[in-house]
């Protein structure tokens, strides 16, 4: 269930600064970086990115003034965890609007151009809670989860509103028929999955059924070249966007966290493709499910997300 309510920009601006400082105190907290997992490892919950599209036209990341906006919040977390009860709150510009399903999406009414004045930007903050709610404590600039709560996951996000005489940008596309595994078209999942027992219903374009024995598997991503969009910097030059794609899954080991189309390319070099290898996997008698994620963004505010699934027995 998704509850809104509107609060005063000065107060939601008061937040976001502390979520900015929150997340810097964070950074400064983590210990050496070799004690850090891979960036393609997903071994807790974690905000991915955030994607912005228009209601009524899904292609537009930029909305205008007066637009209502459509965020969705790309949540990756374990399997299990997955079954977790979650709440959630963010702060979008002048609203506060809380939920507590999968998947984290809003809509947040974008203030009109009067109201806006030389703002072209909306500051979104908020956090997610497994086993607990979002709470306001007295003077807190950000909700924090009530007790009880396994964990919290923080979010902050910059939203860019349209610019006048500037083409909206647009969020590019990562088609069904753009995703192979091993040569074979990779199916989106349709129906909710069991983190265990996902080999009576595996062999398919969607769940593929992989001995934890075998030898590693390509993963094969294209973007269609019509995805990257041709603009004018700032400096009055004109460029074509890159299109960098970010891969994750919390079962086995990917060779890299990143692929990048940038130049003239359409798809990625010769030799580039993604190899994943079901390493550090015990998978039981009747199959374990491993998730992958597949995040691209554009550079200029538009993203993108897939998510496939595969299913490991011994």
């Amino acid at each position: 269930m998704i509850q809104r309510r509107a609060i005063s920009v000065e107060r939601c601006g008061q937040r976001a600064v502390g979520v900015a400082l929150a997340l810097v105190g964070l950074v400064a907290g983590t210990g050496c970086i070799d004690d850090l997992p891979p960036g393609w490892k997903i071994a807790d919950a974690r905000v991915l990115g955030v994607r912005v599209e228009v209601v009524g036209d899904e292609s537009v990341a930029a909305p205008s003034p007066g637009d209502t906006a459509r965020i969705s919040v790309v949540f990756a977390e374990p399997p299990d965890t997955e079954s977790e009860p979650i709440g959630w709150a963010l702060l979008a510009g002048p609203a506060l609007i809380e939920g507590d399903a999968r998947p984290i999406v809003l809509e947040v009414p974008i203030p009109d151009a009067a109201t806006l004045g030389m703002t072209r930007s909306v500051t979104t903050a908020g956090i997610v809670c497994s086993n607990g709610t979002p709470v306001f404590g007295t003077g807190e600039m950000l909700p924090s989860c009530s007790a009880g709560a396994t964990r919290s996951t923080t979010l902050a996000y910059t939203l860019s509103l349209a610019r006048d005489g500037v083409p909206a940008n647009r969020n590019p596309t990562l088609g069904d028929e753009l995703v192979q595994f091993s040569d074979v078209l990779w199916e989106a999942t349709r129906d909710p999955l069991p983190a265990t027992g996902c080999a009576a219903v595996a062999g398919t374009g969607a769940l593929p059924l992989v001995p934890v024995s075998t030898t590693a598997k390509v993963l094969r991503i294209f973007v269609d070249d019509g995805e990257r969009e041709s603009f004018t910097r700032a400096d009055g030059t004109n460029a074509r966007e890159v299109i960098t794609l970010s891969h994750f899954t919390f079962g086995g080991e990917l060779e890299r966290q990143f692929s990048v189309w940038e130049g003239d390319a359409v798809a990625l070099p010769e030799g580039s493709d993604i190899e994943w290898t079901p390493t550090d996997i015990t998978p039981s008698a009747d199959g374990t499910l491993v998730r992958f994620w597949f995040v691209a963004r554009d550079g200029r505010g538009g993203l993108t997300f897939t998510t496939r699934a595969a299913c490991v027995v011994p």
